[in-house]
């Protein structure tokens, strides 16, 4: 089923974004929503579908379930996503399915949590460290840097790209940054401040791994018909997802 322009996005909102110790992770999901709830012009009451992520930083095993009754919404479609850092895409991927095929009419998506100061350091690297292959990854104490790692060797040798080429992702993705007021951090970012800073796991240094932020997001998703009341919308032109492999003692030699 083609879902072009069948799904339109009509508000979004971010969380207060930084190190926020006095937020929780279900406070900054329902500050982002409220953002986004506003932006797109409704009430809370028009909500009728609800799709989360995860968290490593909330004891709650059905958070859809906990952040609806925290936003005090009653919705009739509804779920958690759980692909890592594709979550929000997969995500946009079934709300446009629901408000297609009217399982519902308006749904906020979000996700998010304050990994930077609901876990200790620790804490962190245990609860990533279980992304892992449990008998063939996770014994050996590989992390999420390391896994990358071998991912970005693997690269850099079939294509030959240069460590200086790889530090300049970071130093792009950076200045995109720092043209948006939220950003966590606004300091400028060379190509010589990544390959200095500290090595986290060869070919990786600190600058080239993401920022641990308290953080959270949101967006509401409807149809083109209840979107024409809205004064900003972006239509939904097409939409795919693939899982290729979980774990990276699964990645085949092909890297195309």
């Amino acid at each position: 089923m083609t879902l072009r322009n069948r799904a339109v996005i009509v508000g979004v909102g971010e969380s207060d974004i930084g190190r926020l110790p006095h937020m929780t992770g279900l406070g900054l999901n329902a500050q982002a929503a409220r953002r986004a709830v506003a932006d797109a012009g409704m009430k809370h009451t028009d909500i009728d579908g609800l799709l989360t992520a995860y968290s490593f930083t909330e004891p709650y095993f059905m958070l859809g379930s906990v952040l609806a009754e925290y936003l005090g919404i009653r919705p009739t479609f509804g779920g958690s996503v759980v692909v890592g850092g594709a979550s929000p895409t997969v995500m946009l991927h079934h709300a446009a399915q629901a408000v297609a095929t009217g399982s519902a009419n308006v749904i906020l998506v979000c996700a998010g949590e304050n990994r930077a100061t609901g876990m200790s350091r620790d804490q962190a690297v245990s609860a990533l460290s279980a992304v892992g292959h449990p008998y063939f990854e996770a014994p050996y104490g590989v992390g999420i840097p390391s896994l990358y790692a071998l991912v970005a060797r693997a690269y850099m040798k079939k294509y030959g790209t240069k460590r200086e080429e790889m530090a300049a992702v970071s130093v792009n993705t950076r200045a995109h940054a720092r043209l948006h007021p939220n950003a966590h951090v606004k300091d400028p970012l060379s190509v010589d401040d990544v390959l200095n800073s500290k090595p986290i796991s060869d070919p990786l240094n600190l600058y080239d791994c993401c920022l641990i932020s308290d953080a959270g997001g949101a967006f509401i998703v409807t149809t083109p018909e209840r979107a024409k009341d809205s004064a900003g919308q972006a239509r939904l032109s097409g939409r795919d997802w693939r899982s290729a492999h979980t774990r990276a003692s699964d990645v085949r030699a092909k890297l195309d």
